[in-house]
């Protein structure tokens, strides 16, 4: 029988629960910053993705669709945004990355 492959992510501490030293705690909130940004990064790089998908298909969809199809990607990308700052509140990661990602473009 074989394990399980390891999980490339930490797992996450249960909230409220306290690692046994300020090293560790402070090792541990490192660790979940930087998957907190590597996520955001990869979120921002779909929006992106999309955004240019839609005005490659600009000429040929109707203004109408292509108008309903950018305001939803607008919205889904602001659900993200305040989804993974909740994610970073509830983990106590500070994460420059899920706020550049929150802030509002002009795309």
């Amino acid at each position: 029988m074989t394990a399980a492959p390891a999980s490339p992510f930490p797992a996450l501490l249960p909230v409220g629960s306290r690692p046994r030293s300020k090293e560790t705690e402070t090792s541990s909130l490192t660790r979940q910053s930087q998957h907190l940004d590597a996520l955001a990064r990869r979120w921002w790089l779909a929006f992106e993705t999309a955004g240019s998908a839609l005005r490659a298909a600009g000429p040929y969809l109707g203004g109408q669709e292509l108008g309903e199809r950018s305001r939803r990607l607008v919205e889904e990308r602001s659900d993200v945004a305040r989804l993974l700052q909740s994610l970073a509140r509830d983990l106590q990661a500070d994460s420059g990355f899920v706020r550049w990602l929150a802030a509002p473009t002009n795309r």
